[in-house]
């Protein structure tokens, strides 16, 4: 049996496979980028090399979060990664 449960303080929300749980409630993926390049250069990248879609959802110090739009054709997990890793020596990427 595959069925996962979700319970909030206490109460059950939601039940199913991971396949409807993602599908249902998913929003998709976030990429974290350690970088002293600055948000501004960052989130250029991003926008124009992954996604305009993507959106900054916080920045601290040199960490940074992006939403990344759903998946599709256009924009692939392997795109993501060619892209980040092409990128970090021109941004100082860290980490990601």
């Amino acid at each position: 049996c595959d069925r996962i449960a979700v319970q909030v303080m206490g109460q059950l929300r939601c039940i199913g496979s991971p396949m409807h749980l993602t599908n249902t409630y998913g929003a998709g993926y976030q990429l974290e980028l350690v970088s002293t390049a600055g948000e501004e250069s960052l989130t250029q990248f991003v926008q124009s090399s992954l996604s305009p879609q993507c959106s900054l959802i916080e920045g601290h110090a040199e960490h940074f979060l992006y939403q990344l739009p759903p998946l599709s054709k256009a924009l692939t997990l392997s795109k993501v990664f060619t892209k980040v890793h092409a990128a970090r020596e021109v941004l100082q990427i860290k980490d990601y």
